[in-house]
């Protein structure tokens, strides 16, 4: 048996394995959204905070470039 064989064997199991654990112990929608609203509140406040620092530097090489020039 090749090692690609053996591995969608492998995958195959675990997916089947992750099906039954859902169909056996659905998460409820209500938990899944204040999960989904946390997580989407970590990520704008990530981005936001990338978007100023990239901000930050731009404007920094800005100013910079006027000054060579």
């Amino acid at each position: 048996m090749s090692s690609y064989e053996i591995y969608n064997k492998t995958k195959e199991k675990a997916i089947n394995e992750l099906a039954n654990s859902i169909k056996n112990d659905p998460v409820g929608k209500l938990v899944s959204y204040d999960t989904m609203v946390i997580e989407t509140q970590d990520l704008l406040k990530r981005e936001q905070t990338y978007f100023i620092i990239n901000s930050i530097v731009t404007v920094g090489l800005i100013i910079t470039l006027f000054q060579v020039i």
